[in-house]
């Protein structure tokens, strides 16, 4: 059974092997893949119309014209750059937990998005992203 089990370990010279043929250079960030694809999609613009994409969905977010609307976006961004935790976003903002729950239940308010829901989530990332694409 021991030998077995010694058979099926990987060598360590492989694994060095492996660990040298990744670099950082070769990988890809879901955000770098995003972006190609948001700018894949909008090369394609027959018939689609990316600005009424972000407009409906943040419509009235970005119509909010106090300073407000800026801390709200950010807020946004940093719960998806925290792959929506909550806590981790608020500290990355270094602001209260409670803070952020606000935010993120005003920006659900003024969007008409379930921040808990996936599909709402990834509707709202992607007007985000194309809004700056846009922009």
């Amino acid at each position: 059974m021991a030998g077995e089990i010694a058979l099926l370990a990987p060598e360590p010279d492989a694994a060095k092997a492996e660990a040298s043929v990744s670099s950082p250079a070769t990988r890809v960030s879901l955000n770098q893949v995003i972006d190609w694809v948001a700018g894949l999609l909008m090369s394609m613009r027959e018939g689609a119309d990316f600005k009424a994409f972000v407009d409906d969905k943040l419509g009235f977010l970005l119509r909010e014209k106090t300073p407000q609307r800026e801390v709200l976006l950010k807020s946004l961004r940093a719960f998806f750059a925290a792959n929506c935790a909550r806590q981790a976003a608020a500290n990355d903002l270094r602001i209260h937990q409670k803070t952020m729950a606000y935010r993120l239940d005003k920006n659900e308010r003024m969007t008409g998005l379930d921040l808990a829901s996936h599909e709402h989530r990834v509707l709202l990332y992607l007007a985000l992203r194309m809004k700056d694409i846009i922009e």
